[in-house]
């Protein structure tokens, strides 16, 4: 397991765990991951939430939804406005496994909001600032997926600090 540290904006650690195979190695490599990302949220003395998404668990037309949060309204099924799980990680920490499994839309709506420190829900006119860590971790080697237009090189350049 790869480990790169960065400070660029205050929060970004990238845990890579690239070759590692999708059986028992694999699932130690991806808690050794969860593990070291709360040991870095529980050293970092942040006072906010400790808040874990796999995204490769998400399906991809609730992806954006489930991160950024949405509006009444914005598309059917969206009853009432929920505050998304950058919201909830406010003034903590937000661990996304499985990064390399965002769309790439999805990677330049989570770039947007490292660069500008706040986020948009779907179907909202307004940004509302967050200030968050961000630890991300996969089992795939990104700089490959980089090479291969799987994986935005401005994000992972972000997320490396």
């Amino acid at each position: 397991m790869t480990v790169e540290c960065g400070s660029q904006g205050g929060y970004s650690v990238t845990i890579d765990t690239p070759g590692s195979p999708p059986d028992h190695a694999g699932h130690r490599a991806r808690l050794r991951g969860r593990l070291l990302g709360r040991g870095v949220h529980a050293a970092s003395g942040r006072s906010g939430p400790w808040v874990a998404i796999n995204c490769g668990a998400l399906p991809e037309h609730l992806i954006e939804s489930e991160l950024f949060g949405h509006r009444k309204g914005a598309f059917s099924g969206a009853t009432d406005d929920r505050p998304g799980l950058v919201r909830a990680a406010d003034g903590g920490t937000l661990f996304l496994d499985e990064i390399a499994d965002l769309p790439l839309a999805s990677q330049a709506a989570l770039l947007r909001v490292l660069q500008e420190r706040e986020v948009t829900p779907v179907g909202g006119t307004r940004a509302v600032a967050v200030d968050l860590r961000v630890i991300a971790a996969s089992h795939r080697d990104l700089e490959e997926e980089v090479a291969a237009g799987r994986f935005r090189e401005d994000l992972l350049a972000r997320l490396a600090g």
